[in-house]
């Protein structure tokens, strides 16, 4: 959980290398990113073990170069019945490969833009040709872009960032410019919205009703929502978020020279103020905030710091030195991390703080809220386990992620990102197989399978666990 950057991906074999082209034009620099995936012989799964029902998905062939951007490509859909990845090609091209079928070269593919939507019915990316690299940019710029939707370009802009779509799957929405203009404007369902300086953070409420992004405008910024420009103005938002019902909304917003603080040898200088906004109401004032969510069971939460101390707040209410707040879908309990000096976190259940301490992930609760399970890393170990139910299982010379339980809560699971590279699947502290990477672990609805995608040297498959 803890020892590595990459929290969506498990750690590939270090043993062949695919290198990752990414060049540099403007410069003239051809730039290497490189990922590890086994060369050797590996041992396919087979429904012989485990209980297994094994489906081989494909095979990646030797030829292509996989961008592997963290967590975000290679994708799965929703259902996991489709799966997306940019290969790099000759001179520093690179085109998608969806499902085994190779997409149009060019030469940019935006890596964090790829998207499946949430019915599983459409895909779409960033993509654009005759682009410049300015030194350090992480982006190009110029040339022309398009958004590629289910293999066809629309309409083609000077440039384009922030591809989503709405969570029914049938809306599309991005932010885009035209050539020799310094404006940007939001392309929703193919309609070109009103000009501004500058757009970012486009979201859809989860019920599709309300759609909300925010734009800079002489050096202030405030929301346009579903069309409507609202009347606070602020020097900066961030963290915009609705409510899973789509009736609330928040954000954080920054004010500029709001008071005078004392600095070092007495000094008086003026400060930022930053403070959520909370259906266009402010809150109280903070030096930072971040961890703004609205949780499935309509509470809100959020971190402040004051200069000296940080605060978890929970509906309005101060915790002082918590963080990463959970709570069970019925709302009976509630789990926060507590930290007090450097590694030493606690875990809170309900008030109560429990034994084990280090460095500890958020709680995850059971759909029934009866049983949870958390990670932990005693401080000066590299060791971490798990605590299922206020009990301590097996400590493991490994890296825990995607903990989970069963519909009914019986079942848990995990996996360990071993030393050496492999990833071992555990269901219910059982060993099953290891992999060179595993994504998207999961309970089918009934409980009575446990799924996974893993990658063996370079084939992709579906495993299926019957559970007894």
């Amino acid at each position: 959980m803890f020892k590595y950057l990459n929290r969506g991906l498990s750690t590939p074999v270090a043993i062949g290398i695919i290198a990752v082209l990414v060049v540099v034009v403007g410069g003239g620099i051809l730039a290497y990113q490189y990922y590890y995936i086994s060369k050797q012989e590996t041992k396919s799964p087979t429904a012989e073990e485990n209980n297994l029902q094994t489906t081989k998905l494909f095979t990646i062939p030797e030829k292509h170069y996989l961008v592997f951007s963290s967590a975000i490509s290679p994708i799965f859909s929703p259902d996991n019945k489709h799966f997306a990845y940019i290969v790099g090609s000759e001179r520093g091209k690179s085109f998608v490969i969806l499902d085994g079928n190779e997409h149009k070269t060019y030469d940019y593919v935006d890596s964090g833009s790829l998207i499946f939507s949430s019915d599983n019915k459409h895909f779409a990316y960033i993509a654009a040709n005759n682009i410049k690299w300015l030194y350090k940019a992480d982006r190009p710029v110029g040339g022309e872009w398009w958004v590629v939707f289910d293999g066809v370009e629309q309409k083609e802009y000077q440039n384009i960032h922030s591809l989503i779509f709405s969570n029914d799957g049938k809306q599309i929405a991005y932010v885009a410019s035209k050539p020799d203009s310094n404006k940007e404007f939001i392309v929703l369902n193919s309609k070109e919205q009103k000009n501004y300086d500058s757009i970012h953070s486009p979201i859809f409420s989860s019920n599709n009703s309300r759609f909300t992004y925010v734009v800079r405008q002489g050096g202030k910024e405030f929301l346009v929502l579903n069309g409507i420009e609202q009347n606070n103005v602020y020097d900066r938002i961030k963290y915009l978020s609705f409510s899973s019902d789509g009736q609330q909304i928040a954000y954080v917003a920054r004010k500029g020279s709001v008071g005078l603080k004392e600095v070092m040898g007495g000094v008086m200088l003026p400060y930022d103020a930053e403070f959520v906004v909370l259906n266009g109401v402010e809150q109280k004032q903070y030096e930072n905030i971040d961890e703004v969510h609205f949780h499935a069971g309509g509470k809100f939460t959020y971190r402040g710091f004051d200069g000296r101390r940080f605060f978890l707040v929970i509906d309005g209410k101060e915790y002082e030195n918590g963080r990463d707040p959970v709570f069970s879908q019925n709302n009976n309990h509630f789990a926060y991390v507590v930290i007090e000096k450097g590694e030493n976190w606690s875990m809170v259940l309900d008030g109560v703080i429990q034994q084990y301490h280090g460095i500890i992930s958020p709680m995850v609760f059971s759909a029934d809220g009866k049983h949870y399970i958390y990670v932990v890393q005693p401080k000066g170990s590299i060791k971490e386990f798990v605590v299922v139910d206020g009990v301590a299982k097996p400590e493991r010379d490994a890296n825990i992620i995607f903990t989970s339980f069963s519909p009914s809560g019986k079942n848990f699971s995990y996996i360990a990102q071993q030393n050496n590279q492999k990833s071992l699947v555990i269901l219910d502290e059982k060993e099953l197989s290891q992999y060179d990477k595993v994504w998207k672990p999961r309970f089918t609805k009934d409980g009575k399978h446990f799924i996974y995608n893993v990658f063996m040297g370079r084939e992709l498959w579906l495993i299926v666990n019957s559970i007894e």
